[in-house]
Parts: structure tokens; C-alpha cells; sequence
């Protein structure tokens, strides 16, 4: 991972309960505290989503096609209830989010059975832990067994008994397990039982149903095997399986029936739906054969043995008829292929061209062959003309991020790789009206696969990016040029670089990179040249190194299995020439000399697996010699996490992070404070407040997808990661995290230091204007100034003796209702002149306000007084000018202050003189709005007098009431024709009035804050002009008509001996 750049987390209102935190740091931290306490301090989902991630399963209610269950490879489960047009995860509450099978009980379409861990084991390949179940649509889940099945691939649900499920399970490809086979369970999932096992190394890779003959089964069994370094497809194990007595007893098919001769490996089954007699299978062999049986399976036909049949088994091996003709079959692959003479000749239906290829998943309706819906590396994709053309949908955040990195910029941005779907830029919060949306997402790679990113911090445009083995390339965002920058070897060696090779930048020399082979190397002139700084620093070992042979049956030499390679560079931001190196076959690498010399640290991390993968090396912002080291050993079936934390340059370490849940992926600690760590695995994140003495997972705002890596904003405190299933994370300013860490939570009202607020001019975004559901939209950061701040327990004013307000209310204008919760008061003042008065929730936690970086305004004409004014909402006024100002926060006696500073937006010019004259424009406009409100007020005090009088006249009878009540209604007819001045008339429709004392104000608001702190221009100048002009005139009238009507109208009421006005009145 390159250099730590950056750092930093989000909250908006931590309400906390058991937060009994907050003792002395004698008991560790974290075992005090309870992270649910801080439930809003969620994570931001930033995308982007345009490029999609693996979609493994899919099915789809048939009485209602609207309805789609999509499960991601590594990104949970979705549900779109309008045919894709926009969806919600609802697995996130979930132990694990890596989805192998979804299946829909159409029956009863409340009942939905899931299978985690995907069936495909490619290098990337995620795991799951069993099978759950929904009985309410999927609103909540309960885990139903088989936890140690690691990958299902098949659920098939009997379509008359609801207790009969058969599940395939693949099991895990990097180790020998007992639980993989075929399971049924008769009492909807209490028990299950193995119905159909081989061996320790062969599982189900298919699993299907005759539809007219629920007795009858066909599994294809595969023999297989992952290790770091090779995979191997086949084995004695593999074969067609057939059962007819629901899974009692199987036979196994044979060369006798068919099928090839010798070992076999991946199979691919299907059943026709129009004619049960027409059995299909893809079988990977030593000559790989596409099969066909006509007299239900007894017997099997070669109908295709070309070349490229069975193009690539281990990834996708599928296959599937149509419902409506069982002759025309659908092969997935890299495209999708049909055939529509029983698999005798193929075509691309599905090409790369518009959908994205590597297809996994595939549903036809049984009614309709036309409408189809697909899954593939990039997402999900719905044709409704049987294939011809396709929608694809862009609003799926599943993206498969295999590093992540920030720069500078303001906004800044985020950087990552993703699986087989390119390199990308784009922003961590944006200054436009709609968020951050797909097309601000630059794509900076090529070539498929998209690893680590390093934005040159010299000069934002250029960079560096890379694809799969070693690719590096030097970007040019102005003009797309992709130079190439990896090293080569000076004596023609022939270098080894990883799928997912190497990459960081110099912390210390800008400008600096360094890049891993087998070695270590470095340049100083923007990859043109290249230094090799090391010898070969893994173990270089020959039976490591066997990725020319790798696949088993079917060759798959794509350098997905290269190793005894570098993966994990970290050099030091302290002290220049110490660089850490961590290798796929279990070196951890030290130089203190910038590479004259070298140190193997691993036989000194007690406990370390010998030969593991080591993806990530932290090295400590705190000190020279101290570093944070990820050994992972997965890929061997090893799935106890492994963090190790070293002071003394690798002569001792520690491990950390032992009682997380998953491999351990990432970490980084705090730049700031260095009690807190964050730990990435496969499953979520997990934060420590006590230097890695105990860790709990943060389950806010990130699910248990995998955090492949992380860093942290210097700038702006946010912690930034980067998932393999749900793309970019972004939890904003993790300073309450530091304050556990570092001293435990203060006993009394704390607030923090404002981050700097830029007065950003929003802009509306390229594009479509009503974008629809369709089009993606992150999670914006809020805009303002962002104000935290910390109640303890027991706090004076909770419990609703404090400010009351509404909790949870948004800050600004608003009316009088009912206020039980208590609330904290926050003043804003600046050189002690007091500038806005806010409210906020008053509860135990940390909580945020957003202030909207105005000033105190006026209450609009058309607004009723409130009861009470000094307990009104204050409403918001016009821009307060950029500087530093102190934030007050008051609850009960308490009162603690801090500054933040507001700035100008970074793309405008700021003259501090204009800008006084601009303050001098909003002044008088505020004095408008307040003699015009104050004009409105006289006239509704005189309507609610001029009410209660008519009421009492109205009880009495003869003339001089009649003569009331007429003097009374012209009264009132004389007040609303002064008020029409405000409101304008009652009538059907809208119409235009822009001689209204109140469009007159709107318009000069609007002139004078279009410029922002530009010079005043000559049209707001004359708008205000208007606006005063008639403001004094509605005054003047409102005035003259109660220094005159009204007070004839007052005399002829008191003459009656009806003295109802009051004081004053």
C-alpha cells in the first residue's frame, strides 16, 4: 500500500447508552466500550457502482418479475422491487456478505434461502459460512447451518414438500473438509443431512432438478484444489451423479454412459423444462466434451468436443436450457453463447461490448423466455427480448476494490483498483447539488483488472495505475495517455510480479516510487529509469513457481497464480531509507540503508505461518522503528487472523487483533493519536481504542464485507476504505474515536475543534437533470460547518430540564411543537458579537450539528410571532463572512467553547473590502424583512383583535350591533387589502406577483446572494433599492391605516361599552 497521504472517520449524533465508558484507562478501553452506543456515527457508501462487481446469484419472483434477489459476490444480498430500477441491501446485518445462491420459495415468496460463499474459485475468490433464511422477505435472516461449508453454490427447494431443501456444497478449495457434497434437510432447515458424499476434496459444483420428478437429482461433483501458488481442477472425485429417490442412494455415470474417459473435472448440468428426457452436460475431461442425453440422463451423447467448448471450467462452467425449447441451450463464459440446435453449433448472444463479460449467474422466466436477467463481473444486466439487447444497471455500489488511496485536493479524492473492472478516481464528497454520482468517477486504468493507485502528490495529474502481473502504467489525466513505467531487469532476468504487485510512493522524497518484483525497485524520474535495490527477497522457491502448468485439466496460465513475489511495500514516513517488504510466501523484509542491506524479520513473529502471504505492512507515522504487519494464510485454509505489531525494527513484536472475526486483510493506526488501530478482514472492520489489546467490530455504516485496505485523511480525520464488495467507505472524522483512545471519554460537556468549512458555491451536475432511480448517488458529506460535541452521562439538563427543543430537528426556522427531549444550545459568535444560535440533541453521546455557515436572519413576513421568542427557532439569515469564529455549546451550567474557521470557496476570488460592502447590502436587507415582518405583525395582531370583537357583537342584537359588525367587515376588509401587499391573493392557480413586498425582498435576496463576495452589481443593488422602497411604502400604509380606521373603529367599540381592545390594543 503506498504511503499513508492520508487518515480520517464520520458521526452525526452518537447516542449513547451503556456508554460507561468513560473510566480511567485501568480496565482496556475497548472492553468499556459498547460501539453500538454509537450507532450514528455510520460510514458513508461513496460508489462508485458505474463499473458494478461480481454478481454470483440471482432469482426473481416469477408472479411478479419486478421483484429481483441479487447476491454479490462479495457485496451481501439486494432486492429491487421495480425491475432494477433501483435496489436496497438486506443481508447487511449479516455475519458475512459473500453470496453464493439465492433461492425463492415462489410458492410462498416470503420464504428465501440464501448460500454464502461463492461456487467459483478463482485467486479472488470469497467465502461464506453456511445458509440462511428469510420468512418475511427478506426484513431479517436466521443462519440455518452448514457453517463450514465455506462456498454454496446450488439450493434447490422441493416444489411440493416446503420441508425439503437439497443444497450443493462446493466447500472450501484450499484444504481438505468432510463438510462439501450434497445435503437435504425434511424439516425446513432444523437438521440437515449428507446425502451425497465422495471425498474431502470434492464438492458440488451443480445441482439440479427433473421439474416433472422432484425424486430425481443430477449432482456434478468436482474434484479440485487452490493453493497460492497453482490450482488444479479434476481428480479421481469428479463426476455425474444421479439419484431417483430424493437423494437416498445415488449412481454414478460413467464412460460407460457417455461420459469421457479418465479423470474429470467441472461439470455443468441441465435439465430441459419443455422435455425432462433432454439432459445437457459441460464436462471439463483431458478433452473437454459437451454431452447430451435424450432418454433422461441414462445415457449421454457427445454433441460438441470443439476446441473452446468448455473455454475456462473453473470460473464458469454453466449452462441452462430454455424453458420453451429444449434445444436452444445458453452457455456462460467470458460471453454469453447459444445454441439453437441442441448444442450441436454456438453463437455470442451476450459480447463485451455492452454488457460486461465473465457471466456467473443466469434466469429465464419460466413463462416468458424473453425476459432474462444475468450477472456478471460488472453487475446485472435484463434483456426482455430473449438476448438482443440489454439494459445494464449502474446503481450497484458491489465494486471489488483491491486498494485504496487519497490526495490532497479540496474536495479530495478517492483512488482504487477494483476486480476486473479497471482503476478509478473520484471524489469523497461533492460540491453539487446531487452528490457524487457514477460520471464523477474517472476511470485512470485499462485492461481489466484494477490494483493499487498513487496519485503524484507534486501535480494531481499525473499518476500512477496498474493492471494484472506487474502492468505499471503512468497516467496523465488531461489527455488519457497511459505510459508504461515498469522496471526491467538489467541482466534480462526474467522479473515475477503478482497478480496484485507492489506499489508505494516515497512519504519522505516526493516524487520517489518504489515497485516489487522478486526484487525491489526504485526510480526518481517518474518510472523512466529504474534502480534494483535488493536481491531476491522471497525464498525462491522452484515449487512456488509453477504458474506455467497451473489449472489441472484446463490450463489457466493468466499470472493469477504467480508467487514467491513482493506484495506489500512500506516505506517509512519517519525517517528516510527504512522500507518494509512483505512477500506472498511469508518474508517480511527490513532495510534500514535504502536497500544496501537487508533483514528477514519473520522467524521473530512468534506464531506467523511459515510461508504465508503478507498483503500489507503498515509503517508507523509515531516512530523509525515501529510497524504494523497482516500475515494471511487463507489461501492454504488457514483462517485465523494474523496482525503483528513491532517498536524495535522487527527485533520483537506482538500479535494483535487475534479475537477478530475473518483473515486479517489491512490495518493502519491512528497518525495522531496511537492507541487507535483499525484492523480490515474478510469480515468488516474492527477498531481498537486500546493500542490492539482488544478490538470490536464497527458494524455502522459497513457490513461484513471484506476491507482489503484503508487509509486515513491527514486533512480531514476520515478513515477511507476499500472494499472487495461494497467499493469505497468513508467514515467521517474519527477525532471522538482518538479522544476514547486516548483518555477515555470526559466527564463533563466536551466539544471538539471545528474542521476548516469552505463556503462552497454548489453547482448542478453534467448530465440528465431528473436523473430517475436509475442513476447512483453516494452518500454526500452534509454541507456546513461541521460542529461535534460530547454529553456524558448524567449530564445536567438530560432528562428535560435543559434547552428544550426538538431533538432531531434541523437546526434553523421552525415552530413550536411539543419538545421532551432535552437539548445542548450552540452560540456562534465572532469578536463577541453573537452571529447564529443553534440547538441539538441533549442525550448521552457524541453528537453533530451542521451549521449552515449563516448568519441570524430575519422571520419571514408571512410568519406568525411565535409564543415565545426567546424560545423560537432562530431563523437563518444571509452568509457569514469567512473567518474564525467561536462555537459556544451550553447544557444546563455547562458551557464549553472552540473555533472552527470558515473559509471562501478555493475557486473565487475573495477581497475582504468587497465583501464588507456585501455585509453593508445584507444589513439593510435584513432591515427590510424586519420592518416588513414587523408591518405584517400589527396587521395580524388587528386581525386576532378584530376577531374577538366580531365574536362578542355577533351575541348581540339591534342596531348598534348590526353597525358594529358592518364597520367591523369593512375593517377587515381594509386589513386584507394591506395584506395582499405580503401574501398576494387567494385564488386557483399560481400567479406572478412581483410588486409583493415579499417578492421585492426574495428578488434583492436573491441578487445579492447570487455573487456570493463578489462585487455588488448594479441590478442587486437597484433590487434592494426596490425592496426598501416598498417596504416603506406597505409600512407607511399599515401605519396611516391604524393611526386612523382602526382607531375610528376602536372608538365605535369602546362608545358600545365594549372594551375589548386591551393595552395598547
Amino acid at each position: 500500500m503506498p504511503a499513508p497521504l492520508p487518515t480520517r472517520v464520520r458521526v452525526a449524533s452518537l447516542a449513547a447508552a451503556p456508554l460507561a465508558l468513560l473510566a480511567p484507562l485501568a480496565v482496556p478501553l475497548a472492553a468499556q466500550v459498547d460501539f453500538s452506543a454509537l450507532e450514528s456515527m455510520a460510514a458513508r457508501s461513496v460508489g462508485p457502482s458505474g463499473q458494478g462487481g461480481r454478481v454470483s446469484a440471482i432469482d426473481v419472483l416469477h408472479s411478479d418479475p419486478d421483484v429481483i434477489y441479487v447476491g454479490a459476490a462479495a457485496g451481501g444480498v439486494w432486492r429491487s422491487t421495480s425491475g432494477g430500477n433501483a435496489w436496497e441491501p438486506i443481508f447487511d446485518d449479516q455475519s458475512v456478505q459473500s453470496i453464493g445462491v439465492i433461492a425463492v420459495d415462489q410458492r410462498n415468496p416470503d420464504v428465501i434461502w440464501v448460500g454464502t460463499g461463492e461456487g467459483s474459485p478463482r485467486n479472488s475468490v470469497n467465502h461464506g459460512n453456511g445458509i440462511y433464511r428469510s420468512l418475511d422477505g427478506g426484513e431479517s435472516w436466521e443462519h440455518m447451518g452448514l457453517e463450514g461449508s465455506r462456498a454454496i453454490h446450488r439450493i434447490i427447494l422441493h416444489p411440493s414438500e416446503p420441508g425439503v431443501v437439497y443444497v450443493g456444497v462446493t466447500g472450501s478449495p484450499f484444504g481438505d473438509s468432510r463438510e462439501r457434497g450434497v445435503y437435504r434437510t425434511r424439516d425446513r432447515g432444523t437438521t440437515w443431512e449428507r446425502v451425497l458424499f465422495v471425498d474431502e476434496r470434492t464438492g458440488a459444483a451443480d445441482l439440479v432438478m427433473d421439474p416433472r420428478n422432484p425424486d430425481k437429482l443430477f449432482a456434478a461433483m468436482w474434484s479440485h484444489r487452490r493453493e497460492p501458488w497453482t490450482m488444479t481442477s479434476g481428480g479421481p472425485g469428479s463426476g455425474i451423479y444421479v439419484t431417483h429417490d430424493g437423494g437416498d442412494s445415488w449412481t454414478r455415470k460413467t464412460a460407460a454412459d457417455g461420459l469421457p474417459p479418465g479423470e474429470l473435472g467441472r461439470i455443468g448440468l441441465a435439465v430441459a423444462p419443455s422435455d425432462p428426457r433432454i439432459v445437457y452436460a459441460l464436462v471439463e475431461a483431458e478433452k473437454s466434451v459437451l454431452l447430451r442425453s435424450e432418454d433422461g440422463g441414462r445415457s449421454f451423447d457427445v454433441v460438441n468436443d470443439d476446441d473452446g467448448v468448455n473455454p475456462r471450467p473453473f470460473y464458469y462452467a454453466d449452462i441452462f436450457v430454455a424453458p420453451d425449447n429444449e434445444n436452444r441451450v445458453y452457455r456462460l463464459a467470458s460471453p454469453v453463447d447459444v445454441s439453437q440446435d441442441g448444442g450441436r453449433t454456438f453463437e455470442t448472444l451476450v459480447s463485451g461490448e455492452l454488457v460486461h463479460v465473465d457471466h456467473h449467474a443466469w434466469w429465464i422466466h419460466p413463462d416468458d423466455p424473453s425476459l432474462i436477467v444475468d450477472g456478471n463481473d460488472g453487475g446485472v444486466a435484463v434483456s426482455r427480448d430473449g438476448g438482443h439487447t440489454w439494459q445494464v444497471f449502474h446503481n450497484l455500489p458491489i465494486g471489488q476494490f483491491y486498494h485504496v488511496n487519497v490526495d490532497m485536493e479540496t474536495p479530495y479524492n478517492v483512488y482504487g483498483g477494483a476486480q476486473d473492472n479497471d482503476s478509478f478516481r473520484g471524489p469523497a464528497y461533492a460540491w453539487t447539488f446531487q452528490g457524487i454520482q457514477n460520471h464523477q468517477w474517472e476511470n485512470l486504468g485499462c485492461c481489466a483488472d484494477g490494483f493499487d493507485m498513487a496519485p503524484d502528490p507534486r501535480d494531481g495529474r499525473f499518476g500512477y495505475v496498474m493492471y494484472q502481473g506487474g502492468a505499471l502504467l503512468r497516467y496523465d489525466r488531461l489527455t488519457g495517455q497511459l505510459r508504461r513505467a515498469a522496471p526491467s531487469h538489467p541482466e534480462e532476468a526474467d522479473l515475477r510480479f503478482n497478480w496484485n504487485a507492489a506499489l508505494a510512493l516515497d512519504p519522505v522524497r516526493p516524487g520517489r516510487v518504489w515497485f516489487g518484483s522478486q526484487f525491489l525497485h526504485v526510480s526518481d524520474d517518474d518510472g523512466l529509469t529504474w534502480r534494483t535495490v535488493s536481491p531476491d527477497l522471497t525464498t525462491d522457491d522452484p515449487a512456488r513457481q509453477r504458474q506455467f502448468e497451473t489449472g489441472g485439466l484446463t490450463i489457466d496460465d493468466s499470472g493469477a497464480e504467480n508467487n514467491a513475489t513482493i506484495v506489500a511495500i512500506a516505506p517509512s514516513p519517519v525517517q528516510e531509507g527504512v522500507v518494509w517488504v512483505g512477500t506472498d510466501d511469508g518474508n517480511v523484509q527490513l532495510t534500514r540503508d535504502g536497500g544496501a542491506s537487508w533483514s528477514n524479520r519473520i522467524d521473530r513473529m512468534r506464531g506467523a505461518p511459515e510461508g504465508a502471504w503478507v498483503p500489507q505492512i503498515h509503517a508507523s507515522v509515531h516512530a523509525a522503528g515501529q510497524a504494523f504487519v497482516v500475515v494471511e494464510d487463507h489461501r492454504r485454509d488457514d483462517w485465523t487472523p494474523y496482525v503483528y505489531h513491532t517498536e524495535d525494527f522487527g527485533d520483537s513484536w506482538r500479535r494483535i487483533a487475534a479475537d477478530v472475526d475473518g483473515y486479517a486483510l489491512s490495518v493502519v493506526q491512528d497518525p495522531v493519536e496511537p492507541r487507535l488501530i483499525f484492523v480490515g478482514t474478510d469480515r468488516g472492520l474492527w477498531v481498537s481504542l486500546d493500542a490492539g489489546a482488544t478490538f470490536g467490530r464497527w458494524t455502522h455504516g459497513v457490513p461484513a464485507t471484506a476491507v482489503r485496505d484503508m487509509v486515513i485523511h491527514p486533512r480531514e480525520h476520515d478513515l477511507v476504505m476499500g472494499t472487495f464488495g461494497r467499493s469505497f467507505l468513508v467514515l467521517d472524522d474519527i477525532r471522538p474515536l482518538r479522544m476514547l483512545a486516548a483518555e477515555g471519554a470526559p466527564e463533563r460537556l466536551h466539544v471538539w475543534p471545528g474542521l476548516d468549512a469552505v463556503q462552497a458555491i454548489l453547482a448542478q451536475q453534467p448530465g440528465a437533470i431528473f436523473p430517475g432511480h436509475q442513476t447512483f448517488q453516494g452518500e454526500n458529506r452534509p454541507f456546513g460547518a461541521r460542529i461535534r460535541y460530547w454529553i456524558p452521562e448524567g449530564a445536567a439538563g438530560e432528562g428535560g430540564d435543559g434547552d428544550a427543543r426538538g431533538a432531531g430537528e434541523t437546526p434553523g426556522e421552525g415552530g413550536d411543537e411539543d419538545r421532551d427531549e432535552p437539548e445542548v444550545t450552540i452560540r456562534i459568535l465572532r469578536d463577541g458579537e453573537p452571529v447564529r444560535r443553534l440547538t441539538g440533541p441533549g442525550t448521552p453521546g457524541v453528537h453533530q450539528v451542521e451549521w449552515g455557515m449563516d448568519r441570524a436572519g430575519v422571520r419571514r413576513a408571512t410568519q406568525d410571532a411565535p409564543d415565545d421568542p426567546e424560545e423560537a427557532r432562530e431563523p437563518g439569515g444571509p452568509l457569514a463572512l469567512p473567518g474564525e469564529y467561536v462555537v459556544r455549546v451550553s447544557l444546563g451550567p455547562d458551557t464549553v467553547e472552540t473555533t472552527l474557521r470558515l473559509l471562501p470557496d478555493p475557486r473565487t476570488s475573495y477581497e475582504p473590502a468587497v465583501a464588507r460592502r456585501v455585509v453593508a447590502l445584507q444589513e439593510r436587507l435584513l432591515d427590510a424583512q424586519r420592518r416588513a415582518t414587523g408591518a405584517a405583525d400589527r396587521i395580524r395582531d388587528a386581525r386576532a383583535t378584530l376577531a374577538r370583537v366580531q365574536e362578542v357583537v355577533a351575541a348581540h342584537e339591534g342596531e348598534r350591533a348590526d353597525s358594529l359588525a358592518a364597520h367591523g367587515e369593512r375593517i377587515e376588509a381594509g386589513l386584507d387589502s394591506l395584506y395582499r401587499a405580503v401574501e398576494g391573493e387567494e385564488i386557483q392557480g399560481f400567479r406572478n406577483e412581483p410588486d409583493l413586498v415579499t417578492s421585492r425582498l426574495g428578488t434583492a435576496s436573491g441578487e445579492i446572494g447570487s455573487g456570493r463576495w463578489a462585487e455588488p452589481s448594479q441590478a442587486a443593488i437597484r433590487a434592494l433599492e426596490r425592496a426598501e422602497t416598498a417596504v416603506g411604502d406597505f409600512a407607511s400604509r399599515v401605519d396611516a391605516f391604524l393611526t386612523t380606521a382602526w382607531a375610528d373603529y376602536r372608538a365605535a367599540v369602546e362608545a358600545a361599552d365594549l372594551d375589548l381592545f386591551g393595552p395598547g390594543g
